[in-house]
């Protein structure tokens, strides 16, 4: 298995090949490869998009932006 630069192990997409840890490609391959209305839960706000309801309850409290979009 291949390493990052910073010594963290390297997972490739086996969609377009980018390189990234296993966390930010599950990531990637859900905002970019999948279509939204086969990812559980996606922001109506940006590209996130997730597979459980708390990850994206967790990332809509964690961004001002976000937060006030929300509230409003």
């Amino acid at each position: 298995m291949n390493r990052l630069s910073n010594g963290g192990l390297a997972y490739r997409c086996s969609h377009c090949g980018k390189v990234d840890r296993k966390g930010r490609l599950v990531a990637h391959i859900l905002r970019d490869h999948v279509p939204e209305k086969q990812v559980p839960f996606f922001c109506t706000l940006c590209k996130f998009r997730c597979e459980t309801r708390d990850d994206l309850i967790k990332k809509n409290t964690k961004y001002a932006g976000h937060v006030r979009a929300v509230e409003h």
